[in-house]
This record gives C-alpha cells, structure tokens and sequence, in this order.
C-alpha cells in the first residue's frame, strides 16, 4: 500500500489537471485528497493568469544559436580533417620520397622533389572535396 501511495502522490499534479483519471486510492486516503486539492487550486491559479508573450526576436535568437552551434561543430570536424590531411600528406611525402628514391636510384632530392608534386595535387583535391563540402553546405 506504501508504494502505492507514493505513486499515487507523484501523479497528484497530473490528476489536478484532468490528464490522469483519479485512482480509487483518493477515496481511502484523506491526506492524498487533501493534497489533490491543493494541485488543483494550483491549476486553476495557472490556467486563470494571462498568457506570457515571448519577448521579441526570441525566435531568430533561437534559430541563429542553433545555426552557430551547428558551424561550430561543423569547423570542429574539417579542422580535424585538415590535420589529419596535413599529418597524411606529410607521411605520404616520406614514404614516396622514400620509395622514390630506393627504386629509381634517383638522387634524395630529385625523388623529393616528384613527392612533393603528388602531395600538392593530393592536397589540391582534398581542398577542393572541403570547399564543395562548405558549398553544399552554405545553400540549406
């Protein structure tokens, strides 16, 4: 029965205002009636008071932290994606340079030379899928 009154009691603000049905228990239980009436002089208060008009422009405030919230996360995500390319560009550098050199016999420079020319185009495309990204992105 305890339980039950405890449950009971936690639904009182809901039966105040008519979105539960009463529960037999409100006809054995003075102090949870006592109670009731007491949520239900708090709902009449609340549903007597004129309407609270939202202050001005609360809206666009609401839609524009959203959208900054949004760029934030965006610029979160291509700043690691612009350092993880850095650190990818600067590995694939080495091991081409590396590659290069070991199987042309070409001189060190020569071979680091021809991978700094694929790491440039390899960086070209990757700024170019961010700044599509950043386009789809501008047009919603």
């Amino acid at each position: 029965m305890n339980t039950d009154h405890e449950r009971i009691r936690k639904l009182l603000p809901l039966i105040a205002a008519g979105v539960e049905p009463e529960p037999p228990h409100l006809a054995e239980c003075a102090g949870c009636r006592t109670e009731l009436e007491s949520w239900r002089e708090a709902a009449h208060l609340l549903r007597t008071q004129p309407p609270i008009a939202a202050p001005p422009g609360l809206a666009l405030r609401t839609r524009m932290a959203v959208a900054e919230a949004r760029l934030q996360r965006e610029n979160r995500w291509l700043t690691g994606l612009a350092v993880m390319l850095g650190v990818s560009a600067w590995l694939l550098f080495l091991a081409t340079a590396w590659l290069i050199h070991r199987t042309s016999g070409t001189s060190i420079w020569s071979a680091c030379l021809m991978a700094s020319v694929l790491g440039s185009l390899t960086s070209l495309m990757a700024a170019g899928v961010v700044a599509a990204h950043r386009r789809g992105k501008e047009t919603l």
